[in-house]
Formats: structure tokens, sequence, C-alpha cells
């Protein structure tokens, strides 16, 4: 989908500036018993809405882009702004991927990561070079274990080896 990286973006905005402070959500501790009783039974109806309307207004973002910008101007994009974008894109899909394999009891999520505060951050074009070099080291020693685990488990009951291939 060409619209992820901006998808992930506007994801990982939501998490940083809307989600509220631990203090003032609700405690994570609780008992399933108290989340029902707390009207939390049909709790999921909401957020599963919101990812529609996120995924909804991101294909409207691309239309209104696609609209406004002649391709020739897109081409124009910094270089350093583009690797930033697509690195803190990345990084969110990781996150959203770890959550899913997490919630659909999947291997690779088991090991913990500890998510960089620049990943929250909007991209820019200042960003030094080595710094985005570190980055996507970082996605690379993150991402490879989980993407292994997975790829090889569809791969042997697919028999389908190249299931995770990416050219």
């Amino acid at each position: 989908m060409r619209g992820s990286p901006l998808y992930a973006a506007i994801f990982c905005g939501v998490l940083c500036y809307g989600a509220p402070t631990v203090s003032s959500a609700v405690k994570p501790d609780l008992s399933e018993k108290q989340l029902q009783q707390a009207g939390l039974d049909e709790g999921a109806i909401e957020p599963e809405r919101l990812s529609v309307l996120i995924r909804r207004a991101l294909d409207a973002a691309a239309t209104l882009r696609d609209a406004r910008t002649p391709k020739e101007e897109t081409l124009g994009t910094s270089n350093a702004l583009r690797i930033d974008a697509a690195i803190k894109a990345a990084a969110a899909e990781l996150l959203v991927f770890r959550n899913y394999l997490i919630e659909h009891a999947l291997p690779g999520a088991e090991r913990p990561i500890q998510w960089p505060r620049w990943m929250f951050e909007p991209p820019t074009d200042k960003t030094p070079v080595q710094v985005l070099r570190a980055r996507i080291d970082w996605l690379n020693r993150n991402a490879t274990p989980m993407t292994d685990a997975v790829c090889d488990l569809a791969s042997v009951q697919t028999g389908d080896h190249l299931v995770c291939s990416v050219e």
C-alpha cells in the first residue's frame, strides 16, 4: 500500500501526541472483570472504528496530495527528508507489527524493545547522515528477529520459501 509510510507517521503522531499520560489513563492493572464492570465489554469497537477512519483519512490525504502536486514536483523532495520519513514510518510499522504478533500469539515479539523517542518526532531534512545510518541500524537490529521468526514459520507452513522475499 503506497500510503503505508504516511499511515505509520500518523499512527506515531497519535501515539505520541494523542495518548493520555499513564496517570490519566485507565490503570493497566485492572482485571478483566473490572474492565467489564467499567463498561468496556465492547471496548474494541471504538479503537477499531478509529483505525478504519485513520486509514480512510490517509487515503484522502494521498488523494489531496496527488491532486495538488504534479508528480515531477514530488521528485524534488529532499532526500534527507525522504530517508528520515521512511525510517520513522518503518519504526512505526515495526511497533504495529509487534503488537499484531502479541495480539495473535505469533512468534517474534518475545524480545523487549526500547522504543526510541526519535520515532515519534516529525521527519526533517536536518538529521545528519550518521544519525540516519544509526537509526537504520537500530531498525535492522530490532526488525530482523521479529520478521525472521514469522517468515521462517510461514515458510515451513506454506512451503513457500519466498513468502517474505523483498526486492
